[in-house]
């Protein structure tokens, strides 16, 4: 709004869109015509209390964020590049908003069946260390 040109990213996850004043803040984005903003939202399913579906449905999210006036992309948010391509998406006069499909057990099996309280778990017996040191060894 200052015309300064710097961009401005903020990083949140659809937990978070069933509080208002998000929608306020994409709505007065729009308005103001930000190109300068991207929102790159975590696309999970789940919050603290929950399956997203279950606690407060926002879905459809691509449908949502477009229908206020936002350019809107949806990509598989494991993909690193993908999430580099999609800032770079041009939008002339709105907002950006990169929706990334991810999955919180992404690589790790192990913990699928403790969804979708995902936020409070221990990893704990050997094998679940094993596993997820060999993972994150992987990822080196």
């Amino acid at each position: 709004m200052r015309g300064e040109e710097a961009t401005i990213y903020c990083f949140m996850s659809d937990g978070e869109l069933e509080e208002g004043q998000l929608w306020e803040a994409i709505q007065a984005a729009v308005f103001y015509k930000l190109d300068n903003f991207v929102l790159i939202c975590d696309v999970n399913g789940q919050q603290i209390e929950g399956y997203t579906k279950d606690v407060m449905n926002t879905a459809p999210l691509y449908d949502r964020f477009t229908a206020f006036g936002a350019k809107t992309v949806s990509i598989d948010g494991h993909d690193i590049q993908a999430i580099k391509d999609a800032c770079r998406t041009e939008h002339p006069g709105q907002p950006l908003v990169v929706l990334c499909n991810t999955s919180p057990t992404h690589s790790m099996p192990f913990l699928e069946s403790r969804r979708p309280k995902l936020h409070f778990i221990n990893i704990k017996t050997p094998e679940e260390i094993a596993e997820a040191k060999a993972h994150y060894e992987s990822m080196e």
